[in-house]
């Protein structure tokens, strides 16, 4: 009995000196987006948290049909995607987008995820797989918005 005591100390030592278990950084975070619209921002549905960045929207010079801009959507659920910042996670995405006002055609481009909402704060890219263009469903809330945009930038 007195050669256990010694492995049993040790056992016991070692499993009062293990640190507790780390958060799981793979689970999203419950997040509560701002309930008031920022300035400078269009809600593009009601209840919704997704936006245009109105300073965003500019007219391509080479390709006038082409007009460019941002939607922003202040996220629900954050992620740790900040590898030199473990401490941060997402809170909004941005994402590229460009109207062809003659054809009614929408290209989408990469994502970048901010630490802030509203797109602000720390920026982390997710690559796609390059661009991705879609036919806008005539009467569909993006239809609209791209009606009400091309209408302003594009005058043909």
């Amino acid at each position: 009995m007195k050669k256990l005591r010694l492995p049993i100390a040790v056992l016991v030592l070692a499993g009062c000196s293990v640190s507790p278990p780390t958060t799981d950084v793979t689970k999203p975070i419950i997040l509560t987006p701002p309930t008031e619209v920022q300035a400078g921002y269009i809600q593009v549905m009601p209840k919704a948290q997704y936006f245009i960045d109105a300073g965003s929207i500019w007219q391509d010079n080479k390709e006038p049909e082409l007009v460019h801009f941002e939607a922003v959507v202040n996220l629900t659920r954050g992620y740790h995607i900040y590898p030199k910042y473990p401490k941060e996670y997402s809170k909004s995405a941005r994402q590229a987008k460009t109207i062809n006002c003659k054809n009614h055609r929408l290209t989408r481009l990469d994502i970048d995820y901010y630490s802030e909402f509203w797109g602000e704060g720390l920026r982390e890219t997710v690559r796609q797989k390059g661009r991705q263009t879609i036919d806008l469903k005539k009467g569909s809330t993006l239809d609209t918005v791209a009606s009400v945009i091309c209408a302003n930038y594009y005058h043909h």
